[in-house]
């Protein structure tokens, strides 16, 4: 079942207000969201034969959920986020979740780490050079933590420099408000 639609479905009874935007096409902050994981995940080249990234993770509880992906330049993506309620829905008040602190071990050592939470915000929110080990904060909404292996080319064209701040985004997409 998808929780999202592109655009609030006022028209429906009772309306739902699940949309990337409002009726009116402003954007929600999912919106920026949604944009700044595709930002992260974009990938212009083939990767011609897949590599393996050797990792634990320590103190990753059972409501951690993650999964690996790789990119054409060698990278690698770990994705974790907590599969746990965040919204109580007797009081119908956000729940905080507090963070727990996962500890990705590598077996070779990494020319870079880099943690994002694209949900909440465009920048780095942890970087490292050449490490083996970083203890990561990882709540309920994803976080990404991006592994440059040693010996892949570290990339000059920072994946944060194609994400957004809601509030000074320039509107790449062109939507307009449609005419009443």
């Amino acid at each position: 079942m998808n929780i999202y639609s592109l655009i609030d479905d006022v028209h429906r009874q009772p309306p739902r207000y699940h949309g990337l935007t409002d009726a009116t096409l402003r954007r929600r902050l999912t919106f920026h969201a949604v944009k700044n994981l595709l930002a992260l995940f974009r990938d212009s080249g083939t990767l011609t034969s897949g590599g393996t990234l050797d990792f634990t993770l320590g103190n990753a509880t059972a409501t951690i959920k993650r999964q690996l992906f790789q990119k054409s330049d060698r990278a690698f993506l770990l994705t974790m986020y907590q599969d746990v309620d965040s919204y109580n829905r007797t009081t119908l008040q956000d729940t905080v979740v507090a963070p727990v602190t996962v500890r990705l071990n590598l077996a070779q050592m990494a020319a870079k780490i880099e943690v994002f939470t694209p949900t909440t915000s465009t920048a780095v929110k942890q970087s490292v050079s050449n490490a083996k080990t970083l203890a990561i904060p990882v709540g309920d909404h994803v976080t990404v933590v991006k592994i440059t292996p040693a010996g892949a080319a570290l990339s000059n064209s920072d994946a944060s420099a194609e994400m957004t701040n809601p509030e000074s985004a320039p509107d790449p997409f062109g939507f307009k408000v449609p005419p009443e």
